[in-house]
């Protein structure tokens, strides 16, 4: 039996939507991203990466008494990025030539 959730992935979504010119980059258990001197990185381990990206986007919000805002949005890109994959921070997209995708089972 699984252990409680973590709710890591509302956690990061709640940051980005509060500061929506930070990128949030979600690592998976057994996964890393290497960091290279030209502002990209790379998907090593055995899952994924996931990239979100608020700039630009329309976050709204829900007041409520009892706690912090809801937060919604639209417009938001959200990338996942499997093992060998790219990303290019500077430009805020994933690399071009990245591993072919495969056909769903």
């Amino acid at each position: 039996m699984r252990g409680p959730r973590r709710q890591r992935s509302n956690r990061l979504f709640s940051v980005i939507l509060e500061h929506p010119d930070l990128l949030g980059v979600g690592v998976d258990e057994d996964t890393a991203v290497w960091v290279r001197p030209d502002n990209t990185f790379q998907v090593i381990g055995t899952s994924c990466v996931m990239v979100l990206d608020a700039k630009g986007a329309q976050v709204t919000r829900q007041p409520v008494e009892t706690s912090l805002d809801r937060l919604g949005v639209h417009g938001m890109q959200v990338h996942v990025l499997l093992p060998g994959e790219g990303f290019d921070l500077a430009k805020r997209a994933p690399i071009a030539g990245a591993p072919a995708p495969t056909a769903g089972r």
